[in-house]
């Protein structure tokens, strides 16, 4: 009944699989090519971009919140009464809160003993105390010769997952839950010996990375029904000691 930043290490043990909590150099993806599709040629990313994601463990974050007052009240009840006590979808409400800091780890597990990473989980945590913010599960999903990012978040009994098409915005990357395919938000429930899904059609989210003056930032938009109701702005800055690239990046 509790997510946390715990949580890689107890599927590890679930799995019978090995375990390693944030290994040297690790990306959210193993192959930033794995994306490769029609719509989306990786070639033509900002290389700084790229290395984000094959190397995150190299990075850190910083975030800003904007949410919508409207979505306030509703946010503020759902993370008392569930995120907190859940350990996940435990986002900053404000921007006081987001200046506790962010912290991130990739914890990985080995299920077959090959040496290769099967699971890899992006944890996120309060820098200030070790409160998780959310834990996700990083995949790559080909469809009809095509990448797709996916991420699941653990639930009690259940996932939530997003999947989201990449494309190309000049040496930057967008990342939809709009368009054909896979893409989309999917809440599944195991009740055994069933397996319920169910896509959330109203629910929507684009994510733009970019690279500016130097600087790595990405936009991180949700909407209901069309209508947005958060924004979370991200810097990421090389850490102190991390794997060669541009010098420039940094926090602005």
């Amino acid at each position: 009944r509790y997510v946390g930043g715990e949580y890689l290490r107890a599927l590890a043990d679930e799995l019978n699989g090995s375990y390693r909590r944030d290994p040297e150099d690790i990306g959210i993806v193993a192959s930033f090519d794995e994306l490769r599709g029609p719509g989306f040629e990786p070639v033509l990313v900002h290389e700084l971009i790229r290395e984000f994601y094959e190397h995150t463990s190299r990075f850190t974050l910083s975030i800003v919140p904007e949410w919508r007052w409207w979505m306030r009240p509703g946010y503020w009840l759902f993370r008392r009464s569930v995120a907190r006590p859940l350990g996940q979808a435990n986002l900053p409400f404000n921007q006081r809160e987001a200046r506790r800091g962010m912290r991130s780890v990739i914890d990985t597990i080995d299920l077959d003993g090959s040496g290769e990473v099967d699971v890899r989980g992006w944890i996120r945590l309060f820098d200030d105390s070790d409160e998780p913010i959310y834990v996700g599960i990083y995949t790559v999903q080909r469809h009809d010769d095509a990448g797709y990012v996916s991420v699941g978040f653990p639930l009690p009994e259940g996932n939530f997952t997003a999947t989201l098409r990449p494309s190309n915005a000049g040496d930057g990357l967008v990342l939809s839950s709009e368009g054909d395919g896979p893409v989309g938000h999917y809440l599944s429930a195991v009740e055994e010996p069933a397996l319920t899904v169910v896509k959330l059609v109203p629910f929507g989210e684009e994510i733009t990375v970019f690279v500016r003056d130097g600087h790595l930032g990405a936009e991180h938009r949700f909407s209901l029904g069309g209508v947005r109701f958060l924004t979370l702005r991200y810097r990421m800055a090389r850490a102190a000691g991390a794997g060669a690239g541009e010098a420039g990046v940094g926090r602005s």
